[in-house]
């Protein structure tokens, strides 16, 4: 079994991408903050209380994670590459994207990956997060450089790997 890693992960060792699995696409994110965040809670908690003491906790309803991050606004579409708005709309040149495979509906969803190239500065592996059947927004913050928030609710499985 490997030490565990003594090498702490900094905003240049990550990458983001969305997966399009059944199409083959993907986009990898470009002048993103360095700001990405992927949140996981435990589900719900129900509390039995008598008179005001515990007596039970149970879980609830399933909870939804969530990826978020910030980039750069460069343009909403382009006549011949994809953009992240496309991508996030499932339009231009993401038009074609199928929605992956898993929870079942209407809505498109995509696969998240993050990555913290590890293997680059020490560590046996890299350290990867992937969210599967995901569902995307985005919103638009004028500023100096105006940027994009995009945020992704993870109906699937969220899956970590890295060091052995």
């Amino acid at each position: 079994m490997a030490s565990p890693s003594n090498v702490p992960m900094v905003p240049r060792d990550g990458k983001v991408e969305i997966l399009s699995l059944n199409s083959g696409l993907t986009f990898e994110l470009v002048y993103e903050n360095g700001d990405t965040s992927i949140g996981h809670d435990i589900a719900d908690r129900v509390v039995g209380r008598d008179r005001g003491v515990v007596y039970s906790v149970r879980k609830g309803a399933q909870a939804i994670p969530v990826v978020s991050c910030t980039v750069d606004a460069l343009e909403f579409t382009n006549g011949s590459n994809a953009t992240i708005v496309d991508v996030m709309e499932f339009s231009g040149a993401w038009a074609a994207a199928a929605r992956t495979t898993g929870v079942s509906g209407d809505m498109n969803t995509v696969t998240v990956r993050f990555t913290a190239a590890k293997s680059s500065v020490g560590d046996s592996a890299n350290a990867v997060v992937s969210c599967a059947d995901c569902v995307g927004t985005w919103e638009f913050a004028e500023g100096e450089p105006g940027k994009l928030k995009l945020s992704w609710e993870v109906y699937g499985a969220m899956t970590r790997t890295g060091q052995a």
